[in-house]
């Protein structure tokens, strides 16, 4: 047996091959390749959201697009989704908790994503620390949790996944 890394994002599984040092995506499909290294790793996962659910990728592209300050952090925010990993509350308050992301590395973490009225905020350490990204909406601190609590906010109210989506129509104002 090769030593192997896995990710199970969605349908897919992205791995490490140390064998024959390249990424993979695998699916009951298709098995594709990625050349070794940070880019080939961030390929392999982009591919694995695309795979998965090709809406899901419309929409984190159109985000980056949007956002560039969260490129680095896009395919997590797919991957929290697609590992339903965010729970949005059943008719949220006007203020208060929105909704619940357990943690992509930590298995015994759960974050409480609330809403002010006005900002979005997240009990993690990114969403306090100083390079926590900004986007231009309102100066939104957006750490992938609160990212993928609205990105999932946004595909459930979607009627048609592949219309045109902006970040601006997935906040609640």
């Amino acid at each position: 047996m090769l030593p192997r890394t896995l990710h199970q994002i969605g349908v897919a599984t992205v791995s490490y091959n140390r064998t024959l040092r390249e990424w993979e995506t695998e699916t009951e499909q298709s098995l594709l390749s990625f050349p070794a290294g940070k880019s080939g790793e961030a390929a392999a996962r982009w591919k694995a959201i695309e795979l998965s659910n090709p809406a899901l990728f419309i929409i984190l592209k159109k985000m980056i697009a949007n956002y560039p300050e969260l490129q680095s952090r896009a395919w997590k925010i797919g991957e929290l989704i697609l590992n339903g990993h965010v729970k949005l509350v059943p008719s949220p308050p006007d203020e208060g908790l929105f909704a619940t992301v357990k943690s992509r590395t930590r298995d015994d973490v759960t974050h409480d994503i609330t809403f002010d009225g006005y900002h979005f905020r997240c009990t993690c350490e990114d969403f306090w620390k100083d390079n926590c990204p900004r986007i231009r909406w309102h100066s939104q601190r957006t750490c992938t949790h609160v990212a993928a609590t609205m990105a999932t906010r946004h595909i459930q109210q979607e009627e048609s996944p592949y219309e045109p989506i902006t970040t601006e129509a997935a906040l609640p104002y």
